[in-house]
C-alpha cells in the first residue's frame, strides 16, 4: 500500500519582510518611490501585506501581466482583487463581479462599447482635445496630468453621458471631482477602508458618502428624464443606449442599475486605479497638440510613470 504524501504549499514570491503597517505607510507616503524600491530590491514578482489586504502578489513585467489577464478566471478573482473600489463603483458593478455572474453584466455593457459604435464620438473626442488643447499656457512649464485628467472626464461626460455643454454638464462634473479628488490624496484609501468596513462613523467617510449621493441625484434625476423622452432611440451616447428597451436592440434587458454601473465605473476615481494607461482622449490630444506646434510640459511624479505596468490579483483557494 502507497501513501500519497500531501502537495507541498506553492511558495509565493519574494517580498518586504516589513509589519503590514509598515508597508502601508510605504504605500501611502512613499507611493512611486516604494513600488520601484520593491521592484529593485526583490524582481518583477513581488508579495506584499497592508493593513488593507493582507496579503497580495504585484506584477511589474507588461508579459507577465499579459498572461495574468489572459488567465482562468476560475482561480484569478478580479473582483475579489477590487473590493475596495466597492463604494465608488457600486456593491454589483461589473469591476466587483466574478465568474459567471461578471459575464452576465458584461454581456449588459459591451454593446454600446462595440468599436465601430465608438466611431460615433471621434469628432466628440476632438472636439474636447481641441478645447482642451486651447487652455494650455504658452512658452511655460505646466503640469500635464492636470490636463490629461480634466480632458478625459469631459470626453466622459459627452460621449457616455451624452450631456451637452452647459451648466448641467458643469454640475455633474463639480459633483463628480468634488467625490474623486479626495480619493486620490495619500489618505484616500483609508477614506475608502473605513466606508468598506462600515464604519462610516468618521467625518472623512461621512464626507465621501454626502458626495456620492449628490453624484447618484444627478445620475438617477437623469436616467428618469431619458426614459421619459420620446427621442431617446435617436440618441447615440452610451447612457441612453443601456436604457433602451431590450427589444430596440437585440440584447438582454438593461436596468437602471446597469446605466447607474457604467456611469460609476467610467469616474476619473476607477480610472486612476490603471496608472499608466491613458484614457481614450489622451492619444488623441497629445497627437493634436504634435501637429500644432511644440508645448512645454511637466508630469506629476506622484502617480507612476507609463512605463511602469503592474497588476495585483488574489487567487481563489485550491
Amino acid at each position: 500500500m502507497t501513501t500519497l504524501a500531501p502537495p507541498a504549499p506553492a511558495r509565493l514570491p519574494p517580498g518586504p519582510r516589513f509589519p503590514r503597517w509598515l508597508q502601508t505607510l510605504g504605500f501611502l507616503t512613499g507611493g512611486v518611490r516604494y513600488l520601484e524600491w520593491c521592484r529593485r530590491r526583490y524582481g518583477e514578482v513581488v508579495t506584499m501585506g497592508t493593513l488593507f489586504d493582507e496579503r497580495f502578489v504585484m506584477l511589474f513585467d507588461p508579459v507577465a501581466v499579459k498572461e495574468l489577464f489572459q488567465g482562468s478566471a476560475d482561480g484569478l478573482h478580479a473582483g475579489e482583487a477590487n473590493a475596495l473600489l466597492g463604494p465608488i463603483v457600486g456593491e454589483r458593478s461589473v469591476l466587483l463581479l466574478d465568474g459567471a455572474e461578471h459575464l452576465r453584466h458584461r454581456r449588459l455593457l459591451l454593446p454600446p462599447f462595440h468599436g465601430k459604435r465608438m466611431l460615433a464620438h471621434v469628432e466628440t473626442m476632438r472636439a474636447c482635445a481641441d478645447a482642451e488643447i486651447d487652455r494650455w499656457p504658452v512658452g511655460e512649464p505646466f503640469t500635464l496630468l492636470d490636463s490629461m485628467q480634466s480632458l478625459t472626464l469631459r470626453v466622459i461626460l459627452r460621449a457616455v453621458f451624452g450631456y451637452a455643454p452647459g451648466a448641467e454638464e458643469d454640475e455633474l462634473a463639480r459633483r463628480l471631482r468634488a467625490m474623486v479628488e479626495p480619493l486620490s490624496r495619500a489618505r484616500g484609501v483609508v477614506v475608502l477602508n473605513a466606508v468598506v468596513r462600515g464604519r462610516n462613523q468618521r467625518a472623512s467617510a461621512q464626507r465621501f458618502e454626502e458626495r456620492k449621493r449628490a453624484v447618484d441625484e444627478i445620475i438617477y434625476a437623469e436616467i428618469g428624464r431619458r426614459r421619459a423622452d420620446p427621442d431617446l432611440a435617436e440618441r447615440d451616447d452610451v447612457f441612453s443606449e443601456l436604457l433602451l428597451p431590450a427589444t430596440m436592440r437585440g440584447w438582454p434587458s438593461p436596468t437602471a442599475r446597469s446605466a447607474t454601473s457604467c456611469s460609476r465605473c467610467c469616474s476619473p476615481a476607477t480610472r486612476r486605479r490603471r496608472p499608466g494607461w491613458p484614457g481614450p482622449s489622451t492619444s488623441c490630444c497629445m497627437t493634436r497638440a504634435c501637429r500644432s506646434g511644440p508645448a512645454t510640459a511637466t508630469t506629476d511624479t506622484s502617480t507612476p510613470s507609463s512605463r511602469s505596468h503592474c497588476a495585483s490579483a488574489r487567487s481563489s483557494p485550491a
